[in-house]
C-alpha cells in the first residue's frame, strides 16, 4: 500500500470541504470553529505535500534575523491552518509535529505549540482557552497585516528555527557552531493564541480558490512587519510563485 501523502488531509479534509472556498467581495458568510468541530490532533502527523527550509539570515542594518521558507499547495495551506486552530482549542497534545516527507524539504518537521494565555494576577496564573473563532474569508496581500497591525505585537505569529530538542547550537564562534546553525531541522510555531489564530487565518485565506497571491512575507520590525518580537521571519510560497520549486534541494 502506498504511503499516505498527507495525514493533514485525512484529519481535516472533511472539515476543509465545509469551508467557503472564495473570498469574492468580502460578503462571504463566516464559519465558526469550536472544540466540537475541530478534530483533536495527534502528537505527530506526516505530510509529503509541503516542504520547508532554513533560508539563512536576513540582515537589517548589520543585525541578522533567522528566516525560513515554507512551500505548500492551497489544499495543504487550508489543512495546516485547521491543524493550527485545533491546537488552540485542544489543550492536548502540548505540541504537534508535522513530519515533512517531501524530498525538497531540508527541515524535518514543523512543530506547533499554541501558548496558553494566562492572567498572572490570579495566584500563579489563570489559563485562557478560546470558546470559538469566527472565520470570514477575505483577500490577502503579500504583507498581510501591514495595514492593520495589532497594537500588541505579541498578537502576531512567532516562529523559531531550532532542532528537535529545541536547545539550538551551543553559543560561541567556530566551525561547529556554524555547522550546527546550518543543520537546524525544526520550524517552531509557538505564538500567542491571537498570533496562532492570525497565522491560521492567513493559511485559510491563502487556500481560497480565488486567491491569486502566491507569496506571503512575514518580516520583523526592520522590514514590513508580520511577526512577533524576537521571532524568525517566514516566507510562504504557493504554486506559481518564484520560490515554489519541488525540485529544490538547496
Amino acid at each position: 500500500m502506498a504511503p499516505n501523502p498527507s495525514e493533514l488531509e485525512t484529519l481535516y479534509g472533511d472539515l476543509a470541504d465545509q469551508l467557503p472556498t472564495r473570498a469574492i467581495d468580502g460578503d462571504t458568510e463566516s464559519f465558526t470553529f469550536t472544540t466540537g468541530n475541530l478534530p483533536e490532533p495527534p502528537p505527530t502527523v506526516r505530510s509529503d505535500l509541503c516542504w520547508a527550509r532554513n533560508f539563512g539570515p536576513h540582515t537589517y542594518n548589520n543585525v541578522s534575523v533567522d528566516s525560513a521558507v515554507l512551500c505548500l499547495d492551497k489544499r495543504s495551506s487550508t489543512t495546516l491552518g485547521l491543524l493550527i486552530l485545533a491546537t488552540i482549542f485542544h489543550a492536548k497534545p502540548e505540541a504537534v509535529d508535522v513530519e515533512l516527507g517531501h524530498p525538497a524539504s531540508t527541515a524535518r518537521r514543523i512543530r506547533i505549540r499554541s501558548e496558553r494565555d494566562s492572567l498572572s494576577e490570579y495566584g500563579e496564573g489563570l489559563g485562557v482557552t478560546p470558546a470559538f473563532f469566527s472565520y470570514r474569508p477575505g483577500p490577502v496581500e503579500k504583507h498581510p497585516w501591514l495595514a492593520d497591525l495589532p497594537r500588541d505585537p505579541w498578537h502576531l505569529p512567532h516562529f523559531e528555527i531550532t532542532d528537535a530538542d529545541e536547545l539550538g547550537p551551543a553559543s560561541g564562534i567556530g566551525a561547529k557552531y556554524y555547522e550546527a546553525m546550518a543543520n537546524r531541522d525544526t520550524v517552531l510555531i509557538d505564538s500567542s493564541i491571537q498570533g496562532q489564530a492570525r497565522f491560521a487565518e492567513l493559511l485559510l485565506n491563502a487556500g481560497l480558490s480565488d486567491n491569486e497571491q502566491s507569496e506571503f512575507s512575514l518580516e520583523v520590525e526592520g522590514g514590513y512587519r508580520g511577526v512577533a518580537p524576537l521571532s524568525a521571519e517566514l516566507t510562504l510560497w504557493l504554486p506559481g510563485g518564484l520560490g515554489y520549486d519541488p525540485n529544490d534541494r538547496g
